[in-house]
Protein backbone atom coordinates (compact mmCIF):
# COMPACT_ATOMS: atom_id res chain seq x y z
CA UNK A 1 0.00 0.00 0.00
CA UNK A 2 1.06 3.44 -1.32
CA UNK A 3 1.51 5.90 1.29
CA UNK A 4 -1.07 8.20 -0.39
CA UNK A 5 -3.20 5.39 -0.12
CA UNK A 6 -3.21 5.05 3.39
CA UNK A 7 -3.51 9.05 4.14
CA UNK A 8 -6.82 8.34 2.00
CA UNK A 9 -7.93 5.15 4.01
CA UNK A 10 -7.52 6.80 7.18
CA UNK A 11 -8.68 9.95 6.83
CA UNK A 12 -12.48 8.75 6.97
CA UNK A 13 -11.25 7.53 10.55
CA UNK A 14 -9.82 10.79 11.36
CA UNK A 15 -13.21 12.94 10.52
CA UNK A 16 -15.82 10.32 12.19
CA UNK A 17 -13.40 10.64 15.54
CA UNK A 18 -13.15 14.60 14.92
CA UNK A 19 -17.16 14.58 14.36
CA UNK A 20 -17.90 12.35 17.18
CA UNK A 21 -15.15 14.19 19.08
CA UNK A 22 -17.10 18.06 18.28
CA UNK A 23 -20.35 16.16 18.94
CA UNK A 24 -19.35 15.17 22.39
CA UNK A 25 -18.03 18.62 23.60
CA UNK A 26 -21.36 19.92 22.05
CA UNK A 27 -23.47 17.81 24.01
CA UNK A 28 -21.69 18.65 26.98
CA UNK A 29 -21.41 22.43 26.45
CA UNK A 30 -25.59 22.07 26.17
CA UNK A 31 -25.64 20.17 29.09
CA UNK A 32 -24.11 23.00 31.37
CA UNK A 33 -25.91 25.47 30.08
CA UNK A 34 -29.10 23.46 30.26
CA UNK A 35 -27.59 23.39 34.19
CA UNK A 36 -26.98 26.89 34.75
CA UNK A 37 -30.40 28.07 33.06
CA UNK A 38 -32.09 25.45 35.44
CA UNK A 39 -30.20 26.89 38.19
CA UNK A 40 -31.56 30.87 37.54
CA UNK A 41 -35.05 29.45 36.95
CA UNK A 42 -35.19 27.95 40.32
CA UNK A 43 -33.81 30.54 41.38
CA UNK A 44 -35.85 33.11 40.10
CA UNK A 45 -39.04 30.86 40.96
CA UNK A 46 -37.83 30.45 44.84
CA UNK A 47 -37.12 34.58 45.06
CA UNK A 48 -40.78 35.06 43.49
CA UNK A 49 -41.91 32.59 46.29
CA UNK A 50 -39.79 34.24 49.38
CA UNK A 51 -41.89 37.11 49.88
CA UNK A 52 -45.46 35.87 50.18
CA UNK A 53 -43.51 33.34 52.44
CA UNK A 54 -41.87 35.70 54.68
CA UNK A 55 -45.34 37.70 54.61
CA UNK A 56 -47.05 34.39 55.48
CA UNK A 57 -44.83 33.73 58.50
CA UNK A 58 -45.07 36.83 59.70
CA UNK A 59 -48.54 36.88 60.04
CA UNK A 60 -48.53 33.57 61.66
CA UNK A 61 -45.47 34.96 64.44
CA UNK A 62 -47.92 37.91 65.10
CA UNK A 63 -51.05 36.68 65.27
CA UNK A 64 -51.28 35.16 68.53
CA UNK A 65 -55.04 35.57 69.23
CA UNK A 66 -57.39 32.73 68.66
CA UNK A 67 -59.28 34.85 65.37
CA UNK A 68 -55.96 35.37 64.31
CA UNK A 69 -54.62 31.50 63.54
CA UNK A 70 -56.21 31.55 60.24
CA UNK A 71 -53.13 32.85 59.25
CA UNK A 72 -50.94 29.49 59.57
CA UNK A 73 -53.69 28.14 57.25
CA UNK A 74 -53.17 30.89 54.44
CA UNK A 75 -49.51 29.77 54.78
CA UNK A 76 -50.17 26.12 55.03
CA UNK A 77 -52.08 26.32 51.63
CA UNK A 78 -50.04 28.75 49.95
CA UNK A 79 -47.13 25.95 50.80
CA UNK A 80 -48.74 23.18 49.42
CA UNK A 81 -50.80 24.42 46.05
CA UNK A 82 -46.93 26.03 45.46
CA UNK A 83 -44.76 22.86 46.35
CA UNK A 84 -46.99 20.58 44.14
CA UNK A 85 -47.01 22.73 41.42
CA UNK A 86 -43.35 22.48 41.85
CA UNK A 87 -43.08 18.70 42.61
CA UNK A 88 -45.45 18.40 39.28
CA UNK A 89 -43.60 20.54 36.74
CA UNK A 90 -39.81 20.39 37.60
CA UNK A 91 -36.83 16.98 37.62
CA UNK A 92 -36.57 15.37 40.36
CA UNK A 93 -33.18 16.64 40.92
CA UNK A 94 -34.37 20.57 40.40
CA UNK A 95 -37.38 19.96 42.78
CA UNK A 96 -34.90 19.04 45.53
CA UNK A 97 -32.60 22.12 44.75
CA UNK A 98 -35.94 24.09 45.13
CA UNK A 99 -36.92 22.79 48.24
CA UNK A 100 -33.58 23.13 49.83
CA UNK A 101 -33.49 27.13 48.79
CA UNK A 102 -36.76 27.37 50.03
CA UNK A 103 -36.61 25.86 53.57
Amino acid sequence: MHAADARITNQPKAEVHTFSYCFLRFKVLVCKVFTLLSVQILGELVSRMSPTISRLLSECLTGVLPHQRPSYHRLLHFLDVNIIFLKEWLAEDNFERALSVIW
